[in-house]
């Protein structure tokens, strides 16, 4: 449920930056149909995302959140993503063995 990698580039922070917020959106794709899209926020110092879920989705909603490095002359994107944490005290809940 929880994951940590680095993505390493060859741009620099500031262009990583830019196409990473050109794909957030704040319009939710609605709950049976339209495009899975990704809302949050992006600055310098990093990013914090979530996914809009479309279609009824089987995944669990996720936070991603991470930060630019500078590395080289590219970039190394550390990335933590989690599940949302309603979920996770839901499932537990919904989840539980029938007891006899």
């Amino acid at each position: 449920m929880w994951s940590s990698f680095t993505i390493l580039t060859s741009v620099p922070p500031a262009v990583v930056r830019d196409r990473l917020a050109a794909v957030l959106t704040t319009a939710s794709p609605g709950w049976l149909s339209g495009p899975t899209t990704f809302r949050g926020t992006v600055d310098d110092a990093g990013f914090r995302l979530t996914r809009n879920l479309a279609r009824m989705e089987r995944t669990m909603p996720i936070i991603a959140s991470g930060r630019f490095v500078p590395s080289g002359s590219g970039t190394a994107v550390e990335v933590v993503t989690r599940p949302q944490w309603g979920i996770v005290r839901v499932v537990p809940v919904l989840w539980t063995p029938d007891r006899e």
